[in-house]
């Protein structure tokens, strides 16, 4: 079972049963907390204008569990500036028995494959002990391109800014072009979770990052949902729809999420699913933590960085299997 492919659609679930969070009214006097009130409260809460994401978890194919390291994926963003970074990080044992070898082939001696990209609000950057390995397989597309030399350590601008802008219009037109036509209205939600097997709850109140936290659970039913799914395209995006051939496999969802008490904002959501894949069975948790971006991180371009123009070495290959009539922009080389 592909997990990934099942996340969308757990999100989706997700966001249909806090989407109703703000249709019940206040008591008074104001009585104790309930899953409602407190995703709502979620929903109004402030921020930082500087947060990271991370992303960790684990997975259970045929007995085998394997854990996936909370800082697998970090992300920082920063709201204001337009900014961001990413640092992944896969250990060599996630590559299974070979892993090692595999990384020693990118020239990595290691015991993980890392990557670094950093956008500053202009131009996208990019640092990997794999780039070098990279740069070596492009030399038989560059067309004349003058390729860098990389070191492990070499920052390299991979997009720059008029190609951001370029891409950036095309990919706002294919999310316009994928968009639902229709969407449930407030008023439906409750119905529509019904429909979809869904629940919201309260759990006994956690510990999280930043204190006393409220535990919300969610669960879905993935026939129930994808029945509903079936029914109602119009509801959906297309990227959404894709889904469905995943929750064939998935045979349940769960989720918890935990709001601190104290500023109710959402510090983490942990997503649990299983399902069958060739008959085993199979599993995984998916864990995003929420917090400030820690006050050593810089969006600023990395001093140094050299030009590795991939988009103009990409180009024509990715204009070549698309066809005559469109693809990604070739940047101008004139001077």
């Amino acid at each position: 079972m592909r997990l990934t492919a099942l996340i969308p659609a757990a999100a989706l679930a997700a966001s249909i049963a806090v989407a109703g969070c703000s249709a019940g009214s206040t008591a008074t006097p104001t009585p104790p907390p309930d899953a409602t009130s407190v995703m709502t409260a979620a929903s109004k809460a402030s921020y930082p204008t500087k947060i990271e994401i991370t992303l960790g978890g684990s997975y259970t194919d045929s007995g085998t569990t394997t854990t996936l390291p909370d800082g697998l994926l970090t992300v920082d963003i920063d709201t204001t500036a337009g900014a961001g970074s990413v640092h992944l990080a896969i250990p060599a044992s996630l590559l299974g028995a070979s892993g090692a070898a595999a990384l020693a082939q990118l020239g990595i001696t290691g015991n993980s494959l890392t990557l670094d990209a950093l956008y500053d609000g202009k131009a996208l950057y990019a640092k990997s002990p794999a780039l070098p390995a990279l740069v070596s397989q492009l030399a038989a597309l560059a067309q004349g391109v003058t390729l860098p030399q990389l070191g492990a350590d070499t920052w390299a601008k991979v997009i720059d800014e008029a190609t951001i802008k370029q891409l950036a219009g095309s990919a706002q037109s294919a999310v316009e072009s994928a968009a639902p036509s229709a969407s449930p209205s407030v008023a439906d939600v409750k119905t529509v979770l019904d429909q979809i097997g869904g629940s919201i709850s309260l759990g006994t109140q956690a510990t999280g990052a930043g204190g006393p936290a409220y535990d919300v659970k969610l669960t879905i039913d993935p026939a129930k949902l994808k029945a509903y799914m079936t029914a109602h395209p119009e509801q959906f995006a297309t990227a959404q729809m894709s889904t469905l051939t995943a929750l064939g496999d998935l045979t349940s969802f769960s989720a918890d999420v935990l709001v601190d008490v104290a500023t109710s904002r959402v510090e983490q959501i942990s997503a649990s699913m299983a399902g069958t894949q060739s008959g085993a069975a199979v599993s995984g948790t998916i864990k995003v933590g929420i917090a400030e971006a820690p006050a050593g991180v810089s969006f600023a371009a990395p001093s140094g960085a050299v030009d590795l123009p991939l988009a103009q070495i990409l180009a024509p290959l990715v204009q070549s299997m698309m066809g005559a009539g469109g693809g990604l922009p070739i940047p101008s080389t004139a001077p």
